[in-house]
């Protein structure tokens, strides 16, 4: 039943964000064609330094359109994770009424409604960014990767670790914002007889104390560093093979991405619990 809910879930989301996807990428595309970066710049300055009218009408389009990509790219950023959003809250509204109803249990309707989410946030991140090397036409450094990566190997630096830790951290976080919500949604109900009212108060409620549990993974990170002792320094020494600064880089990183990758854990773990309880045993469909 988990797969039909998250098939059910995709469908209900894919034209909304697909339609995003494609109008950023369109104009995307526009920028790149009306607007190439060189060395210098870009021709929007180029187009104005002319002091002409043509040169200012150039710029001043180029402006608009480069403007309208910012939007676009902000939008997309958001879109999908506001509609998420609004997936769960229209859960415990009135779709509730049928979902409910249905042989599904809470656990499955959250995860199926984390994996939605956490695909299409992590996919619109990805593709703002790809967007970004489309209007700068900058598909060098993209080629240059490789390069770049051989070269922080050879100095000791383990490339290879830090992107996977990145792909958990991002993961985990993603996890950990939208459980976030899924909390401030699931109590919003019990706090004041309006759930979007409620919603904000339970969210300002879970944001203090996720914020409490950042700041102290934050003293547990800094403290040891302000001493020079790191918390995984054996472990970097022996795969970096030297007690050099790269070992020292190696360490800072990854004590870095393992504290707020627990901090995250700590975040999310609690979230999902109280959410699974209000809607498994306190449900309030109003």
């Amino acid at each position: 039943m988990l797969s039909k809910l998250i098939k059910y879930e995709f469908r209900a989301t894919a034209k909304i964000i697909l339609l995003s996807w494609a109008a950023l990428f369109v104009i995307a595309v526009i920028n790149y064609f009306a607007m190439p970066w060189t060395d210098t710049g870009s021709s929007l300055g180029a187009s104005l330094a002319l002091g002409d009218a043509i040169g200012a009408v150039k710029g001043t389009m180029q402006g608009i359109l480069f403007f309208t990509y910012v939007l676009s790219a902000v939008a997309v950023a958001a879109m999908s994770f506001v509609l998420m959003v609004i997936r769960y809250y229209k859960l415990l509204g009135d779709e509730g009424y049928l979902m409910f109803t249905l042989p599904v249990t809470a656990s499955q309707h959250i995860i199926s409604k984390l994996i939605t989410s956490v695909v299409w946030n992590v996919s619109s991140l990805l593709l703002v960014g790809l967007s970004v090397f489309i209007v700068i036409g900058r598909f060098d450094v993209l080629r240059a990767i490789p390069e770049y990566w051989r070269s922080a190997v050879e100095q000791g630096l383990q490339p290879g670790l830090w992107v996977f830790c990145t792909v958990v951290f991002v993961f985990v976080y993603a996890v950990s914002g939208m459980l976030q919500f899924y909390t401030a949604i699931s109590i919003g109900s019990h706090i004041t007889r309006s759930r979007i009212g409620g919603s904000i108060i339970g969210y300002i409620i879970v944001y203090i104390g996720s914020q409490i549990i950042n700041g102290i993974g934050a003293l547990i990170l800094i403290m040891p560093m302000s001493s020079e002792t790191y918390i995984y320094p054996t472990y970097i020494s022996s795969s970096a093979g030297m007690g050099s600064t790269a070992g020292m880089v190696n360490s800072i990183v990854l004590s870095y991405f393992i504290t707020f990758i627990l901090v995250g854990l700590a975040i999310a773990i609690p979230c999902y619990f109280i959410s699974h309880y209000m809607i498994s045993k306190k449900l309030n469909l109003h």
